[in-house]
């Protein structure tokens, strides 16, 4: 117990000691001889030095880099590429008119596009922007087969359907 006594009164000497100097007041503290009492505070800020000669700019290149702008889904639009004029638009556009159910390759559908037309389809015809094609009439839906790329530029197909709005009773 002495002996942390002992230890705890010499570290508070030794800290009021030098507490007030190394805290920038004033203290009595020892000039200690050494290379860093030798080095003086500069008395003036040194002003930065001017550098003259060209300046190097920076050139961006695109070159094996992804266009950030460039959408994630690549579109063709070669109107020139479309045969029907239900091509330009796309599956969402479209609303089903009427269907005239019969045996798989007798059965039609009347679509109605955005322009105010009426088209006629059956299987097989192309429909959609992404190469969509009929692929069956049911009674009541549309099924269609569309062929588009994905981001990494590979073939995809989806399954989708173009059906009668279901009306409820009230």
């Amino acid at each position: 117990m002495k002996k942390f006594l002992i230890i705890l009164l010499g570290l508070f000497l030794i800290g009021g000691l030098m507490g007030p100097a190394a805290c920038g007041g004033k203290g009595k503290a020892k000039n200690v001889a050494g290379p860093a009492a030798e080095k003086k505070a500069p008395e003036q800020a040194e002003a930065p030095e001017i550098i003259s000669g060209p300046v190097i700019s920076y050139e961006f290149r695109s070159e094996g880099k992804r266009d950030p702008f460039f959408p994630f889904v690549a579109i063709e639009e070669e109107e020139d590429k479309k045969a029907t004029p239900l091509e330009r638009f796309d599956l969402y556009q479209l609303k089903i008119n009427g269907i005239m159910a019969g045996s798989l390759s007798d059965s039609r559908a009347m679509v109605g596009a955005p322009d105010g037309q009426v088209y006629i389809v059956r299987v097989g015809t192309m429909i959609g922007r992404h190469s969509g094609k009929v692929t069956e009439i049911t009674r009541s839906c549309i099924i269609i087969m569309e062929r588009f790329k994905d981001f990494y530029g590979k073939a995809q197909e989806r399954k989708s359907d173009l059906c009668f709005l279901e009306k409820k009773n009230q």
